[in-house]
């Protein structure tokens, strides 16, 4: 029989299509590599690799068997990793990206610092720029419906939407001047949908901006440049002050806050931790805020 060990020989040399190469990558000789695929072979007695002077291919049968060692091999990886949080408890970096919204998240993760001393946080401020796998996040919080099925998500809570409009404008006033403040997805560049929330045809509209950041969105809107469909808790103290004001017209909606993490990343308890801090206290601290609406006009 064969070990762990053989079946990563024989995965990293599926990879480099060299035994040469494998063998450099795992400090080993190129003999020492040979024989440990020589010994899978022999075991089943079939052909791994086809072999000419210059590199070497995955047979029908190697490719069977790399397909299933490269998940067995995993599921020992992520095996070693829950190994190891149990031994460090919460301690280690953890490496998270949230939406660049400060009154939303800065109190929250204030909370989970001061619950996890130890953790060595890294985060990222973005609106959805970061590639989640590529650029090597533990979670990240992500607004809307998760699509990837390379990720797991769980829904955290919800944000009240609606549309909003300096203090300076008149509803008429943006309606016929035509200026609207659109979000553009960063990840697929479409623009977002405000699900019906204006009662006017929106497919009529002549003009209109895009931004990826919703803070930029936010503080054009208060400058009087259009109007924007945003979440309501960004607003609160320009709308508290008379700043800013919630169309009569809007129709409040509502959109998803996710934990999203990699869907082949283990659940240890850093990232446990994380998903249910934020479970329990995103709820309470939207909550709070939703307690007293914001005027009409």
């Amino acid at each position: 029989m064969y070990s762990i060990k053989d079946l990563s020989v024989f995965a990293r040399t599926a990879q480099s299509e060299s035994f040469a190469d494998a063998a450099s990558s795992l400090g080993m000789t190129p003999s020492a590599v040979g024989k440990i695929i020589q010994k899978i072979e022999d075991r089943h007695n079939i052909r791994l690799f086809t072999r000419s002077t210059r590199n070497i291919c995955l047979t029908d049968e190697g490719r069977v068997l790399l397909h299933h060692a490269a998940r067995i091999l995993g599921e020992f990886d992520e095996a070693v990793t829950a190994f190891s949080d149990l031994k460090k408890g919460y301690q280690g970096k953890f490496k998270i990206s949230i939406p660049n919204i400060d009154t939303l998240f800065s109190s929250l993760l204030a909370t989970f610092i001061d619950l996890h001393p130890q953790i060595e946080l890294e985060v990222h401020l973005d609106d959805g720029h970061c590639d989640i796998i590529k650029d090597g996040f533990d979670a990240v919080i992500r607004f809307g419906d998760i699509s990837d099925s390379r990720l797991f998500s769980k829904k955290i809570g919800s944000l009240s939407m609606g549309g909003f409009h300096s203090k300076n404008y008149t509803p008429d006033q943006i309606i016929s001047d035509n200026r609207f403040l659109f979000y553009r997805y960063p990840s697929s560049g479409k623009i977002e949908s405000w699900n019906n929330t204006l009662q006017f045809d929106i497919k009529k509209i002549r003009q209109h901006k895009t931004f990826n950041s919703i803070s930029m969105i936010c503080q054009l809107c208060h400058a009087g440049a259009g109007v924007a469909y945003l979440p309501e808790i960004i607003c609160q103290r320009l709308l508290s002050e008379g700043e800013m004001i919630r169309m009569e017209s809007s129709l409040t909606t509502s959109r998803s806050i996710n934990t999203v993490w990699p869907n082949n990343r283990h659940v240890g308890l850093k990232l446990r931790a994380f998903i249910d801090h934020f479970s329990h206290a995103l709820p309470q601290h939207l909550q709070s805020h939703y307690q007293h609406p914001a005027p009409l006009t």
